[in-house]
């Protein structure tokens, strides 16, 4: 108790003076330099100032130099648009460091050539491509309204398109384009989940589904409130498939199943597991094994599990290539923390992403 008083006073203290001498700064007369300023708490002070000795004229001569034109979209070129994934990336972000706020850049795959996702509003949240793979959809924040919302990024023009203004509650998340490319299945925030009177884990944890016409930007809920993620869209529309989630107890797991949710918003249970991703033209469902962590297919019933390569144990968050052939998954390790890694789905065979340094999250090759 004695030492929060102690804080009290001095706290009260260092108010008192802030509003009788107000942010007091200093600077050197003769040189004009800042030597102290700031508030209280984060005062700056600026030591062993000199000047620098003026390079030389020529240090910064251009001429006859040559760099690599990146003007231009990497979308432009047809032929390269299947290789391009979205990713999250903090370039400052280093091993052991804090969480930090990641953007959406587009990498070629094959190149290594990066590009920022053309947002225009501040940061976003990677999401999914057109059919043409000439926009893409993604979750951005909107500094102004203390949240986020869903746009169409056109990757040629840079046009933002918001989809669903005011309709999805909470933050758009996952968004998914249906085969034909009419619509996107997203998850927002279920309401009144929150406060629910039971407390039970599984009705703090639920999302409602939308679908959202990407034509109009209209959105409508679909099904109830359930707990759920990593939606993908069925072959010929018929359904979403998802995952559900339950609890033994708030400190332990979710015991996570592969479903689908049927086109009358019923929901059918597969198999246990999670991250299912729909892979080899759609033929199976790639997801890892809740005991054992490991990777396997299986067919569109659930049934029928195949081992992918050895299992691909200490990899996640996968993303399928446009054909389903390969996927990126992300793996971490401790001198450089996740990075991406391309797998063929048949073998099992991974090849690493060269990327640069930095936090990389949230892989999106669909």
């Amino acid at each position: 108790m004695t030492h929060s008083v102690d804080a009290i006073r001095q706290q009260q203290t260092r108010i008192e003076e802030l509003i009788e001498k107000g942010f007091q700064i200093a600077i050197d007369v003769e040189d004009g330099y800042l030597v102290a300023g700031g508030a209280p708490e984060q005062r700056v002070t600026v030591e062993d100032f000199h000047w620098l000795r003026v390079g030389e004229s020529n240090a910064f001569e251009v001429e006859g130099e040559r760099w690599e034109d990146r003007t231009d979209s990497l979308a432009a070129n047809p032929a390269s648009r299947p290789d391009l994934m979205m990713m999250g990336h903090c370039p400052a972000w280093r091993p052991g460091g804090p969480q930090l706020d990641t953007d959406t850049v587009l990498l070629n795959v094959e190149t290594g050539r990066l590009s920022r996702v053309p947002y225009q509003h501040g940061l976003s949240l990677s999401g999914c491509f057109s059919a043409d793979r000439t926009k893409v959809y993604v979750t951005g924040m909107l500094a102004t309204e203390g949240g986020g919302g869903l746009f169409e990024i056109d990757l040629l023009s840079g046009e933002n398109r918001r989809l669903a203004a005011g309709q999805i509650q909470g933050l758009p998340m996952f968004p998914t384009l249906s085969p034909d490319g009419k619509s996107l299945a997203v998850l927002g925030a279920a309401p009144g989940m929150h406060a629910a009177s039971s407390g039970a884990v599984e009705d703090m944890l639920k999302s409602r589904l939308y679908l959202v016409d990407v034509a109009t930007g209209r959105a409508k809920r679909i099904g109830e409130p359930l707990d759920t993620a990593f939606l993908s869209w069925l072959p010929d529309r018929q359904g979403l498939l998802l995952i559900t989630r339950r609890y033994r107890s708030t400190s332990q797991p979710s015991i996570d199943s592969l479903a689908c949710l049927n086109p009358d918003g019923t929901v059918t249970e597969l198999r246990p597991g999670s991250w299912p991703k729909l892979v080899l033209g759609g033929s199976r469902i790639l997801h890892q094994d809740n005991e054992t962590n490991r990777w396997h297919t299986c067919d569109l019933s659930g049934a029928n599990p195949t081992l992918v390569g050895d299992g691909l144990t200490g990899f996640s968050s996968p993303t399928p290539s446009p054909d389903g052939d390969r996927v990126v998954l992300m793996k971490s390790a401790p001198e450089t923390g996740p990075r991406p890694y391309i797998v063929d789905v048949r073998t099992g065979e991974t090849t690493p992403i060269p990327v640069d340094s930095g936090l990389w999250v949230m892989p999106a090759w669909e």
